[in-house]
């Protein structure tokens, strides 16, 4: 099979199963929403309208992704290859500023009739252009560390300040001192961590587009299970991830082994601040476990590779192939086959969130079910690893 043909193939596999989910999702709320407001039972096509609402995304950032594309390529803003690399060919770099560029107004547009004091969505659009903007420059000319994580500390902070939740951040009854701290360390750490899991073509889109499905099942789910009226504040967040998810699929056309761009720092670490305020948000709602689960393949890969650097005395930010999504292809697997094994186990911590919600057992459980099913994962790519390097100890 030759590669564009097994491309397409991969591709359509992808598409199929987010498409299915995004429609089971769409026909679920629907039927809910219209529980509590009669006017959409008179509205018989609005699942279809919101689905080709969907699908017109998907087609006009495809469309700003290939314009992009060329224009970086013009431009010679290329990935230049260190030994975090996974790829061996000249591809273009910094395509995730389409997604600042698609996000930033609509965060604002849907914000725009909220009170001043709870605009949630215009301090994270804000505080995203200059997490981009750095990030951008970084992409260009390598920006020396320090500077980096200042401008995170920087911007997390200015955030905490004009967003408090009136439960903590954490929807946990903690001391404000220790509410505040956890959230702090935990959102710098986390722009980070998605950053530093932008390894390998496609692992990034994957879990964005989990973890933006992750958020509409909490916070759906949330308000139904409990027999609680939705509102509109939820349908914002919905349709701000339905967005995120239609952008990320047009973004894995051209991010798809092999890749023909990549999204560079504007697009990982300004994902990973956005993506980083949702899940706290949907965490000051109550159900912090629920944010933790969907998010624990990135936050487990990283942190147990972290602690493996450490403990050789190695310097975990300078950049290296030692993350476990590395390590299995070092063992031989494809690129594909490393994404396609990462979204099982993404599948089922959002199986895993969603049940926990639903059926609302024990929290105790349902971590230690999310944080099982990722070091189980985890240790498969450790032990393929270890297996292949006593056969093969130059890998």
């Amino acid at each position: 099979m030759n590669e564009h043909k097994r491309k397409f193939l991969e591709l359509s596999l992808v598409f199929a199963v987010v498409f299915a989910i995004v429609w089971a999702l769409i026909s679920y709320i629907y039927s809910q929403y219209s529980k509590y407001y009669v006017v959409l039972d008179s509205s018989i096509h609005i699942k279809s309208y919101i689905f080709a609402f969907f699908l017109s995304i998907i087609i006009l950032t495809s469309i700003l992704f290939f314009i992009f594309r060329k224009f970086l390529e013009k431009m010679k803003i290329i990935a230049h290859i260190n030994d975090r690399s996974s790829h061996a060919h000249v591809v273009v770099n910094s395509m995730g500023i389409i997604f600042v560029l698609i996000l930033v107004p609509i965060l604002y547009a849907v914000d725009v009739k909220i009170p001043a004091h709870t605009k949630f969505l215009s301090i994270i659009s804000s505080a995203s252009i200059v997490i981009a903007i750095v990030s951008f420059l970084d992409d260009l000319k390598e920006i020396k560390s320090f500077y980096r994580l200042l401008t995170q500390v920087v911007v997390v902070g200015v955030s905490m300040y004009l967003w408090r939740p009136a439960h903590g951040y954490l929807g946990l009854d903690f001391p404000m001192y220790m509410d505040t701290i956890i959230t702090f360390l935990g959102w710098v750490l986390f722009i980070n961590i998605y950053n530093f899991m932008d390894g390998i073509d496609g692992v990034t889109g994957i879990g964005t587009i989990t973890i933006s499905l992750g958020i509409i099942l909490i916070m759906t789910t949330i308000t139904f299970s409990s027999g609680q009226t939705p509102t509109m504040s939820h349908l914002r967040m919905v349709f701000i991830m339905l967005i995120l998810i239609a952008t990320s699929l047009s973004f894995l056309i051209f991010n798809w082994h092999k890749s023909w761009g990549f999204m560079g720092d504007v697009g990982s670490a300004t994902l990973g601040y956005m993506l980083a305020g949702f899940l706290l948000y949907t965490s000051s709602h109550g159900h912090y476990v629920d944010a933790v689960i969907i998010a624990s393949y990135q936050m487990g890969d990283i942190s147990f590779s972290i602690i493996r650097l450490l403990n050789r005395k190695q310097k975990p930010w300078v950049a290296h192939r030692d993350f476990h999504f590395h390590r299995a292809l070092r063992a031989g697997y494809s690129q594909q086959q490393v994404i396609f094994i990462i979204s099982l186990c993404e599948i089922i911590l959002l199986a895993i969130a969603t049940t926990h919600i639903m059926y609302r057992y024990s929290p105790y459980i349902a971590f230690a079910l999310g944080f099982t099913t990722t070091v189980i994962f985890l240790l498969f790519f450790h032990i393929t690893f270890v297996i292949k390097r006593k056969q093969d100890p130059s890998i």
